[in-house]
């Protein structure tokens, strides 16, 4: 685990900054191929509150680093994106849209 930038979490307005990561992580979401069609099913049934969660997880816990150069909602933003890249390229979300096509759908 990485070493963690001591942070105040109690400072951070999350009236403000949730409802713009919600909103960041649903776009993305919805711009992308899901098991080879656009608004289908993610794997893992995920919802964008699921990555928006994990971001905030991730960088309290130390697993995903944050310069304090940049802002928070910089930072989570970037965490958020490249989970739901991640999850975009993986092999359960190919191999569905793989067996989609084979069936003919």
């Amino acid at each position: 685990m990485a070493e963690t930038y001591e942070f105040d979490w109690t400072q951070i307005d999350w009236n403000d900054l949730y409802p713009r990561l919600l909103l960041v992580a649903e776009g993305k979401l919805n711009r992308l191929a899901w098991r080879g069609s656009r608004f289908g099913p993610i794997p893992g049934g995920q919802t964008s509150h699921d990555f928006v969660q994990a971001a905030i997880e991730k960088t309290k816990g130390g697993f995903r680093v944050w310069n304090p150069e940049i802002s928070i909602f910089q930072h989570l933003v970037g965490v958020i994106l490249s989970d739901i890249n991640h999850l975009a390229n993986s092999t359960e979300n190919q191999i569905s849209h793989c067996q989609k096509i084979k069936a003919g759908a």
